[in-house]
């Protein structure tokens, strides 16, 4: 009694999964290599046209990962230029370089297909018609019309053979 007085929850569950290991360590030892076997990368919508991408990835992998993404946004900061007035945060950073280092591109569109889907209205006329991202869902026009846009612009900055290309398909 009054072993975990005062304790949180991660003390009171970190205690009990060292008695666990210290019963029977083989089966913890089991778990883990059988979980390693388990990891994934996954993708769901969140709100504002943005993505929770998620991995679930062996302890050793997620936590260098973790490590090298901080260890990049604390440079990327500390180099930076202060005196353009947008400093970004620490967590921006870090989802900056990933996504640059997943895909290689600064922007993180390259080589890959985004299957917009828009009416003729809403990406010529500007009508407020909402569009639909394939893996994600409705998005709203005026995202969709940008996306073309900015995709179309550093699509026109690039070198010839460059693999950016931006396709318009009409299907009626």
């Amino acid at each position: 009694t009054g072993t975990f007085e005062g304790k949180g929850d991660k003390a009171i569950v970190a205690a009990a999964k060292a008695a666990a290991y210290r019963r029977d360590p083989r089966s913890v030892v089991g778990r883990a290599s059988r979980a390693a076997a388990e990891r994934m990368v996954s993708l769901r919508p969140a709100p504002d046209t943005m993505t929770y991408l998620t991995a679930l990835l062996p302890v050793a992998q997620g936590v260098a990962v973790y490590a090298a993404l901080c260890r990049a946004a604390d440079s990327a900061r500390s180099s930076g230029d202060a005196g353009s007035g947008v400093v970004p945060t620490r967590g921006q950073v870090m989802a900056d370089t990933l996504v640059e280092r997943v895909t290689g591109t600064p922007g993180g569109i390259s080589g890959i297909n985004l299957d917009l889907v828009m009416t003729d209205r809403t990406l010529f006329q500007g009508d407020s018609e909402p569009a639909r991202l394939k893996g994600y869902g409705i998005v709203p026009a005026e995202w969709g019309r940008t996306l073309v846009s900015e995709e179309q612009a550093a699509q026109d900055q690039t070198t010839p053979d460059a693999e950016l290309s931006v396709w318009l398909r009409r299907l009626y």
